[in-house]
C-alpha cells in the first residue's frame, strides 16, 4: 500500500548467508569449523594457490536465482536412498560474470559447454582482496566431484539429447557458486557398446 515502507531487498533470517545476485546459502551448517579432508583439502589448497590449514564451515544447501535448491553429498548421503530425491547434481557453465577457475595452479577450460558436477558441500573461503591494503573478502565456493564430458557417440546418435557421462571419483575441484546454473538428475544406465554411464535428466 505504501511503497516507501517496503524494503528494497528481501529480508532473510540470520541463519542464512545472502551472497547477492540471487544466490543464498541455507543451513544446515557445521556448528564448529572443521578441517577439510582428503581430496577436498587438496582442491581448496590448489584453489587458494597455497597450502591451506584454515578451518571451514560446510553449508548444506544453496538457493539459486531460478528458485531451485541445490543440496550436497555431505548431507544427502546420511539418508537412505529411498528417503531422498537427489539434488546434489548441478550444471555449471563457464560463461558467467566470474572466471571459471577450478584451481589456481591450472585452469580448466570447458570449451563452451555445460558440465555436470556433484556437490560435496558449499563453503566460504577468506582470501586477500586484489589491490593495495590488507582487505579480505569471501569467496563463495562449492567443493565438487566432476563428471566427464558427454559421450560424443551417444550425443551425436541422439541428436544431442542424451547427455551420458562417467563420474570421475578422484577429480575433485573448487568452483565459484555463481557458475552453477541449475539442478539436474543423474541416472545410472547401461548403454549398448558404451557400458554404464550416468545420463542427465532435467
Amino acid at each position: 500500500m505504501v511503497p516507501s515502507l517496503c524494503p528494497e531487498k528481501t529480508l532473510f533470517p540470520s541463519t542464512v548467508a545472502d551472497l547477492d545476485n540471487g544466490y543464498i546459502l541455507l543451513r544446515k551448517r557445521d556448528r564448529r569449523p572443521v578441517f577439510p579432508q582428503g581430496l577436498a583439502s587438496v582442491a581448496i589448497s590448489n584453489y587458494l594457490g597455497q597450502p591451506s590449514t584454515t578451518k571451514i564451515y560446510r553449508w548444506a544447501r544453496l538457493r539459486l536465482p531460478n528458485g531451485q535448491i541445490a543440496r550436497t553429498a555431505w548431507r544427502e548421503l546420511l539418508r537412505a536412498p529411498d528417503q531422498i530425491r537427489p539434488a546434489r547434481f548441478v550444471k555449471v557453465c563457464p560463461k558467467t560474470n566470474h572466471s571459471y577457475v577450478l584451481t589456481h595452479i591450472f585452469q580448466v577450460v570447458l570449451a563452451e559447454t555445460t558440465r555436470v558436477v556433484e556437490v560435496q558441500y558449499f563453503t566460504r573461503l577468506a582470501v586477500r582482496a586484489e589491490g593495495p591494503g590488507d582487505a579480505w573478502i569471501w569467496k563463495n565456493v562449492a567443493v565438487v566431484t566432476m563428471f566427464s564430458p558427454p559421450s560424443p557417440t551417444l550425443f551425436k546418435l541422439s541428436y544431442q539429447t542424451v547427455y551420458a557421462c562417467q563420474r570421475l571419483e578422484d577429480d575433485v575441484h573448487v568452483i565459484d557458486v555463481t557458475s552453477i546454473t541449475g539442478v539436474v538428475g543423474m541416472a545410472l544406465h547401461r548403454f549398448p557398446d558404451v557400458g554404464y554411464c550416468y545420463f542427465m535428466v532435467e
